[in-house]
């Protein structure tokens, strides 16, 4: 019975991808968990509240610099088509990143104004070159998922992961304490995108030999609803994700948002861990399944279905037990496990939708999720601003976050279904 369920689930090349992505997301998460508890001890909550708002910052600008490219690079069938499209990625990533440190030059006490951000100090400055290194990574995680070079990027992850924490922690317990976080992720960023980048040295050759503005010019007009549309989406998406992060601060202060970020990391580790595992091997799947015209239903309701039978117990057990898990940051993150335990039931349900975004973009249904993530975006921030203004409650503003991200996630999984269904008769590129 064993030796047989080997052979069907172990043998199978889409199980081996998985795993492989899943190991090497698996260890990348595991390390920073485990030294999580050394740092909770070594920086104040404000230290890394402070933190989570750079890392928000360049979350949002790193998906607007390759205008989601990166996306399209699996879909081509042929390599001359992907090899200009990672190209267009990287390229634009690079241009988008000096254009945002010559606007940091000229507007930077308005920017830290705005954003009420004067504690992040000269780290602002690093912005851009953040988000060229993440810009660059994902380009070329994309461009080794389409050559089935999984474990680069596993290995990728790590490197970054393992840096970026020990980078933390050496960075704690030396003379130069007061620097806080934000260097070992930098470093941490370099690192892997430099390992990455030498991985696919070879490839560069033929690379550039397939380079031509005639070739640019044809990718671009046939994939433009990508910039289009998935650039103004992931922005918008990430804006709402990350808008406790920019709202807490002033409302609540530096110290609950790193409370907040801290229960966001920890909560969030599985969808890293599994759930975009999953969805990164299934993009190529689906886009092989629509290629053939063959519809990706089974496709998608397996992913959720595995995804509810690998989240279920987990969650259910942080649900029920979070403060009590949480004291092992120290007692003064207990604030974080309460936070945890309201934030569970709608992290749960993205959890199973982190295993199939990919279906929006195969199926060119952007300008439906635009809409989606539009109404998103304001019905979160009135959440926490109505939350704020009525209640006062840095705990309430956070659980009604996170009830307004639950009912939308629903919706989410109610539309890829459908979607999914009818995937052998809709249009594509």
């Amino acid at each position: 019975m064993i030796k047989k369920m080997y052979r069907k689930y172990f043998s199978s090349e889409f199980f081996r991808n998985v795993f492989t992505l899943t190991s090497g997301s698996f260890l990348a998460q595991l390390i920073p968990i485990l030294l999580t508890p050394v740092l909770t001890r070594l920086f104040s909550s404000e230290v890394f509240g402070i933190y989570f708002i750079y890392a928000s910052i360049i979350g949002i600008l790193a998906i607007v610099s390759t205008l989601r490219f990166e996306m399209a690079i699996l879909l081509p069938e042929d390599e001359k088509g992907a090899a200009n499209l990672l190209a267009i990625s990287i390229f634009t990533s690079f241009i988008i990143s000096v254009l945002s440190l010559i606007i940091l030059l000229i507007f930077h006490n308005s920017i830290i104004k705005l954003l009420d951000i004067e504690k992040i100090g000269v780290w602002i400055f690093f912005v851009p070159l953040s988000v060229f290194l993440i810009g660059s990574f994902q380009s070329l995680s994309y461009w080794s998922n389409r050559n089935k070079k999984y474990t680069w990027i596993s290995r990728g992850k790590i490197n970054r992961s393992m840096v970026s924490t020990l980078g933390q922690v050496i960075t704690g317990f030396s003379p130069v304490k007061a620097i806080g976080l934000i260097p070992g992720l930098i470093i941490g960023q370099l690192t892997s995108t430099i390992f990455l980048f030498s991985r696919n040295i070879r490839q560069y050759k033929y690379i550039i030999q397939y380079l031509s503005i005639k070739e640019l010019k044809s990718v671009i007009k046939k994939y433009k609803d990508i910039p289009i549309y998935n650039t103004i989406i992931n922005a918008i998406n990430t804006l709402s994700h990350q808008l406790p992060f920019y709202l807490l601060a002033p409302f609540f202060g530096a110290s609950v948002v790193g409370y907040f970020g801290l229960s966001n990391k920890v909560i969030r580790a599985p969808v890293t861990l599994i759930g975009e595992s999953i969805g990164h091997v299934a993009y190529r799947k689906a886009s092989e399944l629509l290629n053939e015209g063959k519809s990706v239903f089974e496709l998608v309701k397996k992913n959720y279905i595995n995804a509810f039978k690998l989240s279920f117990i987990p969650y259910l057990i942080l649900f029920l037990f979070a403060p009590q898990i949480f004291l092992i940051f120290g007692k003064e993150w207990v604030i974080a496990g309460e936070y945890t335990r309201v934030l569970t039931p709608y992290f749960f349900v993205a959890f199973l939708n982190s295993t199939n975004p990919f279906l929006i973009t195969l199926l060119n249904k952007q300008k439906l999720i635009l809409v989606y993530d539009s109404l998103l975006l304001i019905a979160r921030f009135l959440s926490i601003y109505v939350g704020y203004k009525v209640f006062n409650d840095a705990k309430i503003v956070i659980t009604l976050f996170s009830a307004v991200s639950l009912f939308f996630n629903i919706i989410f999984v109610i539309i890829v279904l459908v979607l999914a269904k009818k995937s052998a008769l809709i249009k594509r590129y």
